[in-house]
C-alpha cells in the first residue's frame, strides 16, 4: 500500500533518514514523501518533494493499484480550501505575531516569514479583507 507523508514539523527530523535535517545546508523545512512498495517492497520507489517557507505545496502524483496514479495532485488547493472554510483556523491564525521558536528557521526562512508579516500589516492598513483570496503574493 502506498504511503504519503506530509511533513510540516520542521523541528523534527524526517522519517526519511536520507534527507538532511532542517536547518542544515541542503535541507528544507517541509516535505511530501511518497512511498510506493509496488510491485514489491524491494522494487518500489520513494520520492521526496521538498519545499520552503511561503511556497505552495508542490503538486505530485499519487500512486494507486495496478500501475495507475492520480496525476499532479494539488494538495495545496485542498489545504487552502480547508483553511478558508475552517473558522477556527482563521480565528487562531495571527500573521502579525512571529511563529513560536522563529529562531529554529534558517535566516532566509525567517526573512520570508517577516516579509509575509509586513505584507499582511500593509494589506490590513490598506483595508483589504484578508479572509478572502489568500494567500497573497509578496
Amino acid at each position: 500500500m502506498p504511503l504519503i507523508e506530509i511533513d510540516y514539523l520542521h523541528q523534527q527530523p524526517s522519517v526519511n533518514k536520507l534527507l538532511p535535517p532542517y536547518p542544515q545546508p541542503g535541507s528544507h523545512p517541509y516535505s511530501v514523501i511518497i512511498n510506493d512498495p509496488q510491485p514489491s517492497i524491494y522494487d518500489g520507489f520513494s520520492q521526496s518533494i521538498m519545499f520552503d517557507v511561503d511556497e505552495p505545496i508542490p503538486k505530485f502524483d499519487i500512486p494507486l493499484d495496478e500501475g495507475r496514479h492520480i496525476s499532479q495532485f494539488d494538495l495545496n488547493q485542498v489545504y487552502q480550501y480547508t483553511f478558508e472554510r475552517a473558522p477556527d483556523l482563521i480565528m487562531d491564525t495571527d500573521y502579525e505575531t512571529p511563529p513560536v521558536h522563529i529562531e529554529t528557521y534558517t535566516e532566509a526562512d525567517q526573512a520570508r516569514i517577516q516579509r509575509r508579516m509586513l505584507l499582511v500589516i500593509k494589506m490590513r492598513a490598506a483595508g483589504h479583507d484578508l479572509d478572502q483570496g489568500a494567500p497573497f503574493s509578496s
